[in-house]
């Protein structure tokens, strides 16, 4: 099974602190399988977020003489 734009972020954010700790709490962060739903929303929301601002840069720098 292929992962969501919005599980590769959240995967991609706790990798970033091999401990697994949230930068605002300091609780452990759970898998992405454990996650609760409306946060799993949120990181979909920002995974594609995140394609849509590649997107348009990538056509700004095709515009470019």
């Amino acid at each position: 099974m292929s992962k969501t734009l919005g599980q590769v972020a959240y995967e991609a954010y706790c990798a970033a602190d091999p401990a697994m700790q949230s930068s605002v709490t300091g609780e452990l962060l759970p898998l992405w399988e454990q996650a609760d739903p409306g946060i799993k929303k949120r990181w979909e929301a920002a995974g594609n977020a995140a394609v849509v601002a590649d997107q348009m840069s990538r056509s700004q720098e095709n515009k470019s003489p």
